[in-house]
């Protein structure tokens, strides 16, 4: 994993690798879980 460069512009780009990806969807599928706990 190379990190030169690395400083947001990229991060549209960044999307669209597989582990970014996967670590966004995680983030939100988390966060909506704890709201559900919270408000359920």
């Amino acid at each position: 994993m190379r990190l030169d460069g690395y400083h947001g512009p990229h991060f549209i780009n960044d999307i669209t690798h597989p582990m970014t990806l996967i670590a966004f969807l995680l983030v939100i599928l988390l966060g909506g879980w704890v709201t559900i706990r919270t408000w359920f």
